[in-house]
């Protein structure tokens, strides 16, 4: 998929959409989610700042607060 075309099918998104980033992660780094949530109109974007790409397992605690609250 193309960049351009990758951008268009975000900017489409119209869903209540959690952007979730690790501030350690080099897999995703955190400007391409800074990016993706810029794009996404009314996006959230949370990071978790002991984590990297397994958040959900480095920082399960917060994550599942942030989901929680988000969901809510």
């Amino acid at each position: 998929v193309s960049q351009s075309r990758y951008t268009e099918a975000v900017k489409g998104i119209k869903a209540e959409t959690l952007v979730l980033a690790g501030a350690s992660d080099v897999a995703v780094p955190l400007m391409h989610l800074q990016k993706l949530h810029e794009l996404i109109p009314g996006s959230t974007l949370k990071v978790i700042e002991n984590a990297g790409h397994l958040m959900g397992v480095e920082e399960p605690g917060q994550v599942n607060s942030i989901m929680k609250a988000f969901l809510r």
